[in-house]
């Protein structure tokens, strides 16, 4: 696999480990659109595992190119760039590493949080 396909795999896990550990319902939509669920985001990522871009650094996609993008984006996101004038920009890979003042925090006050039972954060 090239190397711009093991980043976008990289972001991609990173992408699912967030949306999964949201627990549950990531993100509910409106107007007649599916719930994204922890097992919809768990099909989307076993179904493209071992999928590799058709594009590379400088492309720009749009709308018509939607389809190219759907397997490195968790549900939901491709139906929320589903518009006419939508454009992806394919950077290069670069180091996305946390921020150590982010680190710190995270270490700092690993534990003290709470979720509410409607999922909003307490204290």
């Amino acid at each position: 696999m090239c190397r711009i396909g093991r980043r976008l795999n990289g972001l991609v896990l990173a992408t699912v480990v967030a949306t999964v550990g949201m627990g549950g319902a990531a993100r509910a939509q409106d107007g007649g659109r599916a719930t994204t669920t922890r097992e919809s985001v768990l099909a989307w990522a076993a179904q493209h595992r071992d999928a590799a871009p058709d594009f590379r650094p400088g492309d720009v996609l749009t709308h018509a190119d939607l389809e190219k993008v759907r397997p490195f984006l968790p549900p939901g996101y491709v139906e929320e760039a589903d518009f006419p004038d939508v454009e992806f920009t394919i950077s290069e890979t670069g180091n996305y590493a946390p921020h150590p003042a982010f680190l710190a925090a995270t270490e700092q006050y690993a534990g003290q949080t709470r979720l509410a039972d409607d999922g909003a954060l307490v204290d």
